[in-house]
């Protein structure tokens, strides 16, 4: 098991790719990556997400049923308090 806190917080482009690159290289050897965020720029690496607002678990599934219900509900998991909690 892998977790991440922020790791993408000071990446450039780049950097994120390569991010992307070693996560997806840990899922296929097996590895259970945890990345936390505030950036969802890594969510297509994961496959699920919680999303945290003020400390209380406010959606948690699979992440296209989470991403589609944040749309739908106009929120932005990237502003405020909400943290994404990414699970590969």
């Amino acid at each position: 098991m892998v977790v991440l806190d922020e790791p993408n917080s000071n990446l450039d482009s780049q950097g994120e790719q390569a991010l992307a690159r070693a996560i997806m290289h840990a899922k296929k050897q097996g590895i259970t990556v945890v990345t936390i965020t505030q950036r969802p720029s890594l969510l297509n690496c994961v496959d699920k997400i919680m999303v945290l607002n003020n400390g209380t678990v406010s959606m948690m599934g699979a992440r296209t049923e989470v991403m589609q219900a944040l749309s739908k509900s106009g929120q932005n998991p990237t502003q405020g308090s909400q943290k994404l909690s990414e699970g590969a």
